[in-house]
Formats: structure tokens, C-alpha cells, sequence
């Protein structure tokens, strides 16, 4: 069975975040169904720089038990 995102502990719930793949697209459409669990994609961010200042970002936030609101 897989874990759903939201059923894990919370430490488990970061590690999973960690180790999905970044993967520029156009549009949440570009990949579909299951491949988001594996993929940490934000519509529109097609450059690697600003995935990865994205992905920390969110990272910041999940790690930290804060929102990205407070991060930005």
C-alpha cells in the first residue's frame, strides 16, 4: 500500500516532500495523476533557479511548521 501525503507523520511527511524530483512545466496538466506524488512541480516555473528558490521555500515552511507566508 502507498501512504497518502496527508496520512503520514509528520517527519515522514517531510522526507517524502525531500525526495520527490523538481520538474519544470507549463501547467499542472503536464504530468498527470499519480506522477505528481513524485514530482514537486509549481505551474509556470519553467527555470530550474526558480524551482529550487520555490522548493526551499516550501521546504522552509514544512520543516519549520510555519506557512509560506511567514517565509516570504
Amino acid at each position: 500500500m502507498v501512504p497518502r501525503y496527508a496520512s503520514l507523520p509528520f517527519s515522514e511527511a517531510i522526507q517524502f516532500f525531500r525526495e520527490k524530483t523538481d520538474l519544470p512545466t507549463r501547467a499542472w496538466t503536464d504530468i498527470w495523476q499519480e506522477q505528481h506524488d513524485h514530482a514537486f512541480v509549481v505551474a509556470g516555473a519553467m527555470k530550474r533557479e526558480l524551482l529550487t528558490d520555490l522548493r526551499g521555500a516550501v521546504d522552509s515552511a514544512i520543516s519549520g511548521g510555519t506557512t509560506l507566508q511567514k517565509r516570504l
